[in-house]
């Protein structure tokens, strides 16, 4: 996955100047809940969310 290689590489957070590992440590951390994010979406893409907008259509029609 993109956020699960680039997160790390792009807000290495560890490795900067004292003064820049605050933002880049909240750079990542947004990345990480992106990562998750896209990892809800993956696992609940098969189900039907019953407030889509094409779930009051009848499926056998």
């Amino acid at each position: 996955m993109f956020f699960l290689l680039v997160t790390p590489m792009m807000h290495d957070f560890w490795a900067v100047p004292e003064e820049q590992r605050e933002n880049e440590m909240q750079h990542f951390q947004k990345g990480i809940m992106l990562l998750g994010a896209a990892l809800v979406f993956l696992v609940l893409g098969d189900e039907t969310w019953a407030y889509a907008l094409n779930s009051f259509r009848d499926v056998n029609s």
